[in-house]
């Protein structure tokens, strides 16, 4: 950070304690508002520092100039700041360092690595305008035995970490219980983590001794999206993921199906796209079925038009006829009725002529 970016946080933090709450509020309240980059001013506090500016020869910038100076990332489309640190919590929160990026450790399992994950430490990463974040990842041996099992093993979770734009260090073996000795080893300033408390074997919260030295920062879950919404959607469907992957090549050992399960899913498959296929079949010929319907009926009507009004166009039908079943029944018959039609004339015309033959020979 330059030198004009150190004048800013000094006069911004001159201008927080000039802000700072009576005597009677408890420390917590207090150091919270003055941690906040965004404090909403009382009208009385606005009055005054308008007059201070109007004694001060060159104007200062009023405070909330100062807050949308060193508001971080203001290009970002989607603002993730803490503007809800205003709010008091149970806990302090201490003023960041200045003059050098803010260490901030976020830790977790990251299991099936998800937009969940991404948007915490999107949070962790924004909540200063300079910070260094740290993940941690404890291994698998330490995961499964407080957590349960995962998907994904140690170096492939610690792989997907290094992989997301906000993380600029990945501490693989990370303790699942964080103590001073951590912090001050690692020279971390505060913790990012969600505000629920997280209980182990000795304690109810194990982010308890870091929310009570000043050093938490609590960030939003992102509902709806976890590691375990994931699996559950596998498992309901559990089944149509089983008939996927045999359908491409895999063996039913690596799926850890029995083979009357297998032979099962088969059957069940075979009998799905026979379904599928007489449905199919049955949508085209319906469809069939009505444009033949459909042209039938238009050519009935052109000869009924022409019989009507011979003298209006030529006795032959417009359309070529139906296609289809009914259009060879419909050929059929006119063929079976042109053939009717011409017998008895062909027959008279055989017959004029073995009678003009007789006549030449008498």
């Amino acid at each position: 950070m330059g030198e004009e970016g150190i004048k800013i946080n000094d006069t911004h933090k001159r201008r927080i304690d000039e802000v700072e709450p009576s005597e009677k509020e408890d420390n917590v309240e207090r150091q919270t508002k003055k941690y906040n980059f965004e404090i909403d001013e009382p009208e009385e506090q606005e009055k005054k520092d308008e007059k201070e500016d109007d004694k001060e020869e060159s104007p200062s910038k009023s405070l909330e100039e100062i807050s949308q100076s060193v508001s971080p990332v203001e290009e970002e489309p989607r603002d993730v700041r803490f503007k809800e640190l205003s709010t008091p919590f149970s806990y302090p929160i201490n003023d960041p360092p200045e003059g050098r990026p803010v260490r901030v450790y976020a830790d977790g399992v990251f299991d099936l690595f998800h937009i969940g994950h991404m948007r915490q430490l999107e949070q962790a990463k924004k909540v200063f305008p300079n910070v260094h974040l740290i993940v941690g990842l404890p291994n698998d041996q330490l995961t499964h035995r407080l957590k349960g099992l995962t998907v994904m093993n140690d170096k492939e979770r610690a792989e997907a970490l290094r992989h997301c734009k906000w993380v600029d260090e990945v501490l693989e073996n990370a303790p699942w219980v964080i103590t001073p000795e951590f912090l001050e080893e690692h020279k971390i300033d505060f913790v990012a983590h969600d505000d629920i408390p997280y209980a182990s074997d000795d304690s109810g919260d194990i982010y308890l001794p870091v929310k009570k030295v000043g050093k938490f920062i609590p960030t939003k879950r992102t509902e709806g999206v976890s590691t375990s919404d994931l699996i559950t959607r596998i498992i309901r469907d559990y089944d149509q993921y089983v008939m996927r992957n045999l359908a491409r090549g895999v063996n039913r050992k690596e799926l850890n199906v029995s083979l009357f399960k297998k032979n099962e899913l088969d059957l069940r498959h075979h009998i799905k796209v026979l379904r599928d296929t007489l449905r199919n079949h049955w949508v085209s010929t319906t469809r069939d079925l009505k444009a033949d319907i459909k042209s039938f009926l238009s050519m009935a009507t052109t000869d009924y038009q022409l019989q009507k009004n011979p003298l209006h166009g030529s006795s032959e039908p417009s359309s070529p006829g139906p296609t289809g079943f009914l259009g060879g029944i419909n050929r059929w018959m006119q063929r079976r009725s042109s053939s009717h039609y011409d017998l008895p004339r062909v027959g008279n015309e055989i017959a004029a002529s073995s009678s003009s033959a007789t006549e030449e020979n008498h």
